[in-house]
């Protein structure tokens, strides 16, 4: 996972990692934002949905950079990446 303030500054982080730079710029986990706890033995029914990461309105300006690579296993055990965008890069911060 990498996370990134509005100082670019890319990291290379676990959920804990991330935890601990987004309380740098002054973010409590579980109370300015959420994550799903993804890991080993996690699964997801066909056609489920799973929400990963939700940040409070008033706090998604403090975030420049948000990215995740979900690597996962499908029923027939294929293995697949998709990296995620949590701050779209289509918004215009201006």
């Amino acid at each position: 996972m990498g996370v990134s303030s509005l100082v670019d500054c890319p990291f290379i982080l676990n959920q804990d990692a991330v935890i601990k730079e987004l309380e740098k710029i002054e973010l409590v986990h579980k109370e300015d934002y959420w994550f799903e706890n993804v890991s080993n033995g996690f699964t997801l029914s066909h056609g489920e949905n799973c929400i990963l990461f939700e940040i409070k309105i008033e706090h998604k300006d403090k975030l420049k950079q948000l990215d995740a690579l979900v690597s996962f296993r499908g029923f027939l055990g294929d293995r697949y990446n998709r990296e995620i965008f949590f701050i779209p890069r289509h918004i215009n911060k201006d």
